[in-house]
């Protein structure tokens, strides 16, 4: 994780910096904003750098106060699956908080770490975590499954912390013990349930079905250069729909690296936030499979196949969809099976 160790004083600078000194397994900054300390201080306004450091950071680590965290991050706090994980240590080191994000972001994870680095006492205070229940947001993250409905996932949450019993089905084949509350067998359908799919159209088999996409879906494409972002993204789409996936479970994008700075492909990737993979034409060749080779392709890039042959090397799996042209653009897809473990 990147992290900053923010700190307003100088015995909150020295702990900011055993953290950093500690928390070897990340990448992390000390950030201090105190006047005692001269030349260290940063000069600027310290709620004039707070964008830059949300912008930056996986995670933020206060020493302070817990209203003065929540005070500077509160013009920033926007959705759960996306703000980055905030911790708070007082300036004594003793108690290590989760503030914010303290499943998807993994301030959870991020505080127990911490406060075992520093010997300090962790505090968690989410919910499912206070009774060992299960979090469907942490399971989701460590599975990398895509939450379709945020209020579906809480009254999932909700419906735990009431003792009810949970449903699941799944497409993929589960591995691990299911947690208490929730179950794969029943005579009566319950009233809430959990549905593991990478399909567009699933059934609602529940009165409040919460849908989990499992991101395994590797996309290789081939394109003309300076193929628009519109004729890109309307190409993976309609790939995605003729064979009734979800365009959650798109995992990257991969193609030849003579198309690294294709603008429409690099657009896509960021709409979707998703990796771009590229390789060269020998490392493509090297790819063994059954694969639509072209003479054309072959003379303009050095390899007969680029969409089949990236989506296959990306994926270290098989094609699922063999090579379709959608206005010019070639789009490929391969599935990389896996298990969902439950105990992961």
């Amino acid at each position: 994780m990147r992290l900053f160790a923010v700190a307003f004083s100088r015995r909150g600078y020295e702990l900011a910096l055993k953290i950093k000194e500690k928390m070897t397994e990340h990448e992390c900054s000390v950030f201090v904003k105190c006047s005692a300390l001269g030349e260290l201080s940063e000069k600027r306004k310290i709620s004039e750098c707070m964008a830059e450091l949300v912008s930056e950071a996986d995670g933020i680590i206060f020493v302070s106060s817990c209203g003065i965290a929540v005070r500077l991050i509160a013009p920033y706090v926007n959705d759960k699956r996306t703000d980055c994980a905030v911790t708070v240590v007082d300036e004594n080191g003793r108690f290590a908080i989760s503030l914010l994000s303290g499943h998807i972001g993994g301030a959870n994870e991020l505080t127990e770490e911490l406060a075992e680095k520093i010997s300090a006492e962790p505090v968690i205070t989410t919910a499912t975590d206070g009774r060992g229940l299960f979090a469907v947001d942490v399971f989701a993250e460590k599975n990398d499954m895509f939450i379709s409905d945020m209020k579906a996932a809480k009254k999932i949450s909700a419906a735990l912390l009431e003792g009810e019993r949970i449903g699941v089905v799944s497409d993929y084949p589960v591995t691990g013990a299911l947690p208490k509350g929730l179950i794969d067998k029943w005579e009566a359908v319950p009233k809430n349930g959990i549905v593991i799919s990478d399909k567009n159209n699933t059934e609602n088999l529940f009165e409040n079905t919460l849908k989990l996409v499992p991101r395994t879906i590797y996309c290789g494409i081939g394109c003309r250069k300076n193929t628009g972002f519109a004729d890109i993204e309307n190409a993976v789409l309609s790939a995605f729909k003729e064979i009734d996936l979800n365009i959650k479970a798109l995992k990257c994008v991969s193609s030849i690296d003579l198309k690294k700075n294709e603008s429409g492909i690099n657009e896509l990737c960021g709409k979707y936030k998703i990796p771009f993979y590229t390789y060269t034409a020998e490392e493509l060749k090297a790819v063994e499979g059954d694969f639509t080779e072209s003479e054309f392709v072959q003379s303009i890039t050095g390899v007969g196949s680029v969409c089949e042959r990236s989506a296959v090397r990306c994926s270290d799996g098989e094609l699922i969809m063999h090579k379709k042209v959608y206005n010019s653009v070639t789009v490929a897809l391969a599935d990389k099976k896996r298990g969902i473990d439950f105990e992961n």
